[in-house]
């Protein structure tokens, strides 16, 4: 069995769920992440189980934007509310797939539908932060070069992961706040919420 690729067009709907600024401009930034996850071979699949792997992967970017945001910009935004507008995919996620996936202990007892797979969903996204964390890295070329991306992807002007030295100085070393430094140490960290 040949493997089959998540393709952008498959997933910038889910991308769009995490979009914090008016005219989105930083879905140029996770076209460019998702782009290097498929190079990677990281939307690849060859079965059902991979496949929600990979979309799994999907929302951890998104995920991990968001928490970036918060850090950053003091664009707070509590991811669960986006999760559970994820349930609305039911072409693209299957409930008792991801029920199956996740850790049984992550899992109540009590709930509907929708707060099950809220649970499945996040769990999964837990357990591939560091897989994701290091795809990006290499994505973007290095902790640094990811920061730097994230950091202007609410700049539709900005070119996405092709810095030239003034850009990378401009970022790196002016305005040196509280919240830049805090949204950088998140990224060199690994990103882990």
């Amino acid at each position: 069995m040949s493997a089959s690729t998540i393709e952008w067009e498959e997933v910038s709907d889910i991308f769009r769920q995490f979009c914090l600024f008016v005219s989105e401009p930083e879905m140029r930034w996770f076209r460019k992440a998702w782009h290097g996850f498929i190079q990677a071979g990281k939307a690849s699949y060859e079965n059902d189980v991979e496949r929600h792997w990979a979309l799994a992967r999907a929302v951890t970017i998104g995920v991990m934007f968001v928490e970036f945001a918060g850090r950053a910009w003091e664009e707070h935004h509590d991811v669960e509310p986006i999760l559970f507008e994820l349930t609305a995919y039911e072409d693209t996620f299957n409930l008792i797939r991801l029920g199956n996936m996740a850790d049984m202990d992550c899992l109540s007892d009590e709930g509907d539908e929708s707060e099950l797979f809220v649970e499945a969903l996040a769990n999964l996204v837990y357990r591939c932060r560091r897989e994701v964390y290091d795809t990006l890295v290499t994505v973007f070329g290095n902790p640094v070069t990811l920061f730097i991306s994230l950091w202007l992807s609410p700049d539709a002007n900005a070119k996405v992961g092709d810095y030239s030295d003034d850009v990378f100085e401009d970022v790196v070393n002016h305005d040196r706040t509280l919240q830049k430094l805090g949204a950088y140490e998140f990224v060199a960290n690994g990103m882990c919420g």
